[in-house]
């Protein structure tokens, strides 16, 4: 009824080549939609997913998504390539610097998602332990089908289902923004670290949030950050450890999954900042690193 209204609206005041006009961007639109929709669940039901994981991911596309899948070549709306890069380049980062480490690893992937960070770490570094937790039972079902690597726990990361100072790698992309109470969470990741963990944290930087009710995310963003606010929590919770700031953008050049264990430098798009408060380039997200 509110399109046969706004079609007779634009009549009257219009006339009828602005309703044409209108209702061709319309349906031009809509099949755009549709048309995209089926591609995504083709490309992603030609890369070995179950339809019913195919539609999980589709659905919850805007709150976690599987990096590692999706058409190089073919623009489909799950989601680009270039984010998708973004996602697996900050565990391609890890991965390089977990290369000058003597002793084997114990990693802590905190709101693991889908689980694919596993796979990246492992194109490098086969002989790991990899614990993913998430709070979502479908993520965990989902990493333990196709990233079987590593080892799924449901929990949350207020009050994490692991012992004290059992991990010596602590991961947790994305996660900070959404929590609600920041000191447990930091709390909790110092707890099952031990002394000499290395610990990679992301977040978005200095970004402009909605009210979180008018957020449609299943998991809104809650906080913002800068400089001098991670600076007071990570110095509060890490004191004795050395924190590196590395900014990301949106990469120009796009490495496949299948070519990420060629990669010896800093992923295009990664940048280390050697003088935060003299830093001037625009900057998307800060990726942290405490060591």
């Amino acid at each position: 009824m509110r399109i046969v209204h706004r079609a007779i609206q634009i009549l009257t005041n219009e006339g009828i080549w602005p309703l044409f006009i209108s209702s061709f961007n319309y349906l031009y639109n809509r099949l755009r939609k549709y048309y995209e929709y089926i591609i995504s669940i083709a490309v992603l039901r030609f890369e070995g997913r179950r339809l019913a994981d195919v539609r999980w991911l589709i659905e919850e596309s805007r709150d976690r998504n599987d990096a590692l899948i999706g058409s190089e070549n073919l623009a489909i709306n799950y989601p680009s390539e270039r984010a998708r890069a973004r996602h697996y380049y900050r565990y391609t980062l890890v991965a390089m610097k977990m290369s000058d480490y003597k002793k084997q690893y114990r990693i802590l992937d905190v709101a693991s998602g889908t689980g694919y960070g596993s796979a990246v770490i492992n194109k490098k570094h086969s002989d790991i332990d990899y614990n993913s937790c998430d709070i979502s039972r479908d993520a965990c079902r989902y990493g333990s089908e196709y990233y079987p690597s590593a080892e799924y726990v449901v929990g949350d990361n207020s009050q994490l289902p692991y012992k004290d100072s059992c991990f010596n790698c602590i991961v947790s992309f994305e996660t900070m923004e959404h929590v609600p109470d920041l000191n447990s969470y930091l709390r909790e990741l110092k707890r099952c670290s031990n002394n000499r963990a290395r610990i990679f944290l992301s977040v978005p930087f200095d970004e402009k949030i909605t009210d979180a009710k008018e957020d449609s995310r299943s998991y809104p963003h809650l906080h913002t950050f800068d400089f001098k606010k991670l600076d007071s929590l990570l110095s509060t919770h890490f004191p004795d450890k050395d924190i590196s700031y590395y900014a990301q953008r949106p990469p120009d050049q796009v490495i496949s999954p299948s070519s990420l264990q060629s990669i010896s430098q800093l992923p295009d798009g990664i940048e280390k900042i050697e003088s935060p408060t003299e830093y001037e380039k625009d900057i998307k997200t800060i990726i942290i690193l405490a060591s």
